[in-house]
């Protein structure tokens, strides 16, 4: 397709051009980058600009050998794509033949050796298991770039299409660990992280930090960052209220550090009745003056002001002014009792 000169396009071509870079650093001297290369174009990018990113970006390598590799990767799969446009024909599993045919010099003339003490030593055999990474890879790019460039604004992505979006990542996260160390990552992964709690503010939370912590964890071969994902994250969403729901425990009665407020489940009778679980209240909890609703994805909770007198923690306004602000509705507390 043409180039447009726009912020979305640009967008879209920085964010590629990061992404070549980084998967080159994924595993040094392997073109994983390759795979993401012929997925933009078999996605409909532009013929000019997504070849000549792609040969910038094995800059990264330092090494002659592969910069030349990778203008003869881009400039074939360039061709068979500029072919196929021009009659007007789609790529279907040919596209496997051509990757293969464009990673043949890799395995001939690459001065890739290996990562370690590997189970052989024979360096043909070695760049071919990485070609056929490669391979393997392209169609997890295809599927994720097919993804983020035509359904992510328009509807729910798939379950494969998430599977896809989470390979790519960890080999793209497994290259910006290594360019920029690990606090730098476990910084970015952190904010990332952050952010994701602020959005969603669901289960997916954990996804995303199981797939933050995956590339540090293959890197050094230690479960730590991914147990320390599943342990932490949880505790980060902060309870809401009530019994088990979504794979998270909800906590109910009087917290510490809420003086002042009383929490529980609500339920709705046959009749259109709201009634509050009051099961763990104390005896204060009987002068309550008035409280909110609260939904939490398909739980609604109640949060009540017990009439103590004496401060409140600021805890405690913050908590009733986001509940006003998610237009909550203010209820009279028809209690059930446990």
């Amino acid at each position: 397709m043409p180039l447009k000169i726009n912020t979305k396009n640009l967008l879209i071509y920085v964010v590629y051009a990061a992404a070549l870079v980084f998967m080159n650093k994924a595993v040094d001297g392997v073109p994983l980058s390759l795979g993401l290369y012929y997925a933009m174009l078999l996605c409909g990018t532009n013929i000019v600009a997504t070849p000549l990113l792609y040969v910038l970006a094995s800059a990264v390598h330092i090494n002659w050998t592969l910069s030349l590799l990778s203008l003869f990767e881009a400039a074939f799969l360039c061709a068979i794509t500029l072919i196929y446009r021009r009659t007007k024909r789609k790529i279907r599993y040919e596209a496997a033949v051509y990757i293969a045919i464009a990673a043949a010099p890799y395995i001939a003339f690459a001065p890739w050796r290996g990562i370690g003490e590997l189970f052989t030593a024979n360096e043909y055999l070695l760049k071919s298991i990485a070609a056929v990474t490669i391979l393997a890879f392209a169609f997890f790019c295809f599927k994720t770039v097919y993804a983020l460039l035509y359904r992510v604004m328009r509807c729910r992505l798939r379950e494969d299409e998430l599977v896809c979006c989470a390979v790519v990542y960890i080999a793209l996260g497994a290259g910006v660990f290594n360019l920029t160390g690990f606090f730098v990552y476990t910084a970015l992964s952190a904010a990332a992280v952050v952010i994701s709690v602020r959005i969603s503010r669901s289960p997916a939370v954990i996804i995303c930090a199981l797939a933050l912590a995956a590339p540090p964890s293959i890197i050094s071969l230690t479960l730590l960052p991914l147990t320390t994902s599943v342990v932490t994250i949880p505790r980060q969403l902060a309870p809401t209220v009530g019994p088990a729901h979504g794979g998270f425990e909800f906590l109910k009665g009087s917290f510490e550090g809420l003086k002042g407020y009383a929490v529980g489940r609500m339920t709705k009778s046959r009749r259109g009745k709201l009634y509050i679980d009051d099961a763990g209240w104390g005896p204060e909890a009987g002068s309550i003056e008035y409280g909110y609703r609260v939904p939490f994805g398909g739980i609604h909770v109640f949060i009540g002001k017990i009439g103590e007198p004496g401060p409140e923690p600021d805890i405690c306004t913050d908590l009733v002014e986001t509940a006003q602000r998610a237009r909550s509705s203010r209820v009279k507390p028809i209690r059930k009792r446990a």
